[in-house]
């Protein structure tokens, strides 16, 4: 028994000291691990650093680079040892205004996170955007030690969202376009159906007057004249008709110009003649000046001049002075055609050279003033030409039409 109880006590206090062993072998381990702790997150907080997909830039609290990431390499094309010891203002763009940098640097330096975007420029000069998180760090005490941006590269991002604006914008503007095309449609179709049905029934009256004048015995003259002016009413509504057509091909630019040596103040001549009727007292005279040949489509010019002569004795009156000039020097044909009628207010001198544009002082006589596009026939064939047409008007002072046609090697 005795010899048992020995053994036992033996063992026990074996026991023991390997327990103390252990404890104490635990204990040394654990202080190990708690010494390099500190060092074991420090090593992940670097590598998180150095693998973070956003640009990271740490400067002392004046602004001075003391660290950058790899991904701020990739992004400005600088390396660590290029911007170590500078400012960052070495990235600016010129893009942001000084009061936006000075916002920024009085945010943060009374210590808050500032957040926003702003365009950089890389090392080889080209633009990009970052979206930024800037913000101040602090000691133990509550001394401001550093500052850390922290810069996600939303070049692409960016760039996508203007392309979308820019669509649908776009899509905005055919919208409004496509609603002005609608509205001048149907200005077009209430003003053509005006005219034509003004000169439809002054061929309807016609028709009756000559069946009446059929009726009376030896009257073949009246006949004759009514003929006549039903001829010229068809006629008015071809022109009508073409001048609609020439407009559209005008502007698309699918009306061929042929350029031809012309004498534009024979042109105007002819056009004149158009007018001049014997028992008519509006006064039409000619003025020419110097060389007035071009190198231009004498159809076209025919028709410019026949619309602004035709303009003006529409609108001078029974009693009214037309007077046509026409001058040539060294480089253009300048012609003028200038009236003695009501004239035309300020406010609509560029108007009236629009699609549909009505000039109608005071509402009187509206069958007149009638909207048209004789005058942007002029205006494109005009510019067809490399050549410009302007009024000078005032209100019970006449009218001045003035048409410049480049010579162009006539």
């Amino acid at each position: 028994m005795k010899t048992n109880v020995s053994r036992t006590t033996k063992d026990t206090t074996q026991s023991s000291d390997t327990a103390t062993d252990t404890v104490a072998v635990g204990s040394s381990s654990s202080a190990r691990l708690d010494r390099h702790r500190p060092k074991l997150a420090q090593r992940t907080l670097v590598r998180a650093l150095e693998q973070s997909p956003a640009a990271v830039v740490v400067t002392d609290p004046a602004g001075v680079i003391e660290y950058v990431n790899p991904k701020f390499v990739e992004l400005t094309g600088y390396t660590p040892a290029e911007v170590m010891g500078q400012n960052p203002r070495i990235l600016n763009s010129g893009t942001q205004p000084p009061e936006f940098y000075r916002d920024l640097w009085h945010t943060i330096r009374d210590g808050h996170v500032w957040r926003g975007d702003f365009a950089n420029r890389r090392k080889s000069g080209d633009l990009y955007w970052v979206q930024a998180s800037i913000s101040p760090v602090f000691d133990d005490a509550g001394g401001l030690t550093h500052f850390v941006a922290v810069q996600e590269d939303v070049t692409e991002r960016r760039r996508a969202g203007e392309e979308l604006q820019k669509a649908y914008t776009d899509v905005r503007e055919s919208r409004d376009r496509l609603r002005e095309a609608e509205t001048l449609r149907d200005e077009l179709v209430h003003m053509i159906v005006h005219d034509m049905r003004s000169e439809l029934m002054g061929v309807q009256w016609t028709v009756s007057l000559v069946e009446r004048l059929r009726r009376v015995p030896d009257n073949e003259a009246a006949v004759a004249r009514a003929m006549n002016r039903i001829h010229d009413v068809v006629n008015d509504l071809l022109e009508m008709a073409s001048a609609q057509l020439d407009v559209s091909r005008l502007e698309a630019g699918e009306l061929p110009i042929t350029r031809e040596s012309t004498d534009v103040a024979e042109l105007a001549a002819r056009s004149m003649e158009l007018f001049t009727l014997p028992d008519s007292d509006v006064s039409l005279q000619l003025h020419q000046n110097g060389d007035t040949r071009c190198h231009c489509d004498k159809k076209l010019v025919q028709r410019v001049i026949t619309n602004l002569v035709g303009n003006a004795v529409k609108h001078v009156g029974d009693d009214g002075r037309i007077l046509v000039a026409v001058a040539g020097d060294e480089r253009a044909v300048l012609v003028e055609v200038i009236d003695n009628g009501p004239g035309i207010p300020p406010e609509f001198h560029e108007r009236i050279f629009q699609k549909f544009g009505q000039v109608n002082p005071g509402g009187k006589d509206a069958a007149k003033y009638s909207s048209g596009i004789g005058l942007t026939f002029c205006r494109l064939a005009v510019e067809a030409h490399g050549g410009t047409i302007v009024v000078e008007s005032e209100s019970g002072k006449g009218s001045t039409f003035r048409a410049v046609l480049p010579r162009v090697g006539a």
